[in-house]
């Protein structure tokens, strides 16, 4: 049964929305998408950890725009995740739809949003970190999931390795294609034949089913393959960083061996900065148990540094979960929140 314990986080600014924080049209979305929340349209499911624990301990019930959203760590494993957690469908419809780049993306207009991210060549970075460990030239087939309209792709195609981005949102797909960048819709279920390369630039995070999705990933893996990932790093509990489309939230630890458990081998462990890291990865059998303890025990340590400063900088808290909105998602326990 699954069951969630005590509040770790009891700061306002994680658990009461706050509107003067964003522009009046995203407010109007997430007000709408809120009250939908609490009408109970949405059906909200108490879910394992990656890790099969059933117990959990309350980060944050609202993200950083001020949607309803639960964000909890598993008392196992330490991971956080979004639990209870909306449908697979929800996700889907989500990816798919204007709320998503009218709340999330940081322009106005989804265009400029994607020229933008075209001019600052914001792949050159992975395709440094890739060309570390494989040769790209025109015999290179490289694939990414959730590519957006394709701008991690621009620096492969310049060095005339043969690319193609997989994305869900049908208005990048289109910005893709009119800009000739190789985008189809679709995910890692659509991939067909064997790659040199795949990239999961900041996508894992987003999977419903991670574990299962890089088991269908490595399957089109080439045996002398590298597949790239990166992820959002939360432990310095920035609110900015949680985030709906976001399910899981990986530190290095927990990214090796929920990797290893889709036998995929990590090559190379590297931050990008104090929120980001990177994983190379290649097909092979490794298993680390005591991964999955030095991330419980990494997270806990995070947790009790950051309590204190907040602490320390009088931080506005709340004394429950009883008169905030995010009260919903959980069932109420003996112990108090």
């Amino acid at each position: 049964m699954i069951k969630f314990h005590k509040l770790l986080l009891p700061l306002e600014k994680f658990h009461i929305p706050d509107f003067t924080r964003i522009p009046s049209n995203k407010a109007d979305l997430v007000q709408k998408l809120n009250n939908e929340i609490l009408s109970n349209k949405y059906r909200l499911l108490p879910t394992k950890c990656l890790c099969g624990g059933q117990d959990f301990d309350i980060i944050a019930t609202v993200d950083k725009y001020s949607v309803l959203l639960p964000t909890v760590m598993c008392r196992t494993c330490g991971t956080i995740q979004t639990n209870p957690r909306f449908s697979e469908l929800f996700y889907k419809e989500l990816f798919q739809s204007d709320t998503l780049n009218k709340i999330y993306y940081l322009d106005e207009d989804l265009e400029h949003f994607v020229l933008q991210q075209f001019t600052i060549n914001s792949g050159q970075h992975i395709l440094k970190a890739v060309e570390k460990y494989k040769i790209i030239n025109d015999s290179t087939k490289v694939a990414e999931i959730g590519s957006g309209a394709g701008w991690n792709l621009i620096p492969f195609i310049n060095k005339g390795a043969q690319v193609l981005g997989f994305e869900h949102n049908k208005d990048m797909v289109q910005l893709a294609k009119k800009y000739n960048v190789p985008v189809v819709a679709g995910d890692e279920n659509n991939l067909v034949g064997e790659y040199d390369v795949i990239i999961l630039n900041y996508a894992l995070e987003r999977m419903y089913k991670p574990i299962l999705s890089l088991l269908k990933i490595a399957d089109h893996l080439k045996s002398n393959g590298i597949i790239y990932i990166s992820a959002s790093f939360n432990l310095y509990f920035n609110q900015n960083l949680f985030s709906l489309p976001q399910i899981f939230y990986f530190t290095p630890y927990s990214l090796k061996y929920f990797g290893s458990e889709a036998n995929l081998i990590p090559v190379k462990i590297e931050f990008l900065n104090n929120y980001t890291f990177y994983g190379i990865f290649k097909k092979g059998f490794y298993h680390n148990q005591e991964l999955l303890n030095q991330n419980l025990a990494f997270t806990k340590k995070r947790l009790k540094k950051y309590n204190l400063l907040e602490t320390l900088r009088l931080s506005k808290k709340i004394k429950s979960l009883n008169n905030v909105p995010g009260k919903i998602f959980f069932n109420q326990t003996n112990e108090k929140f």
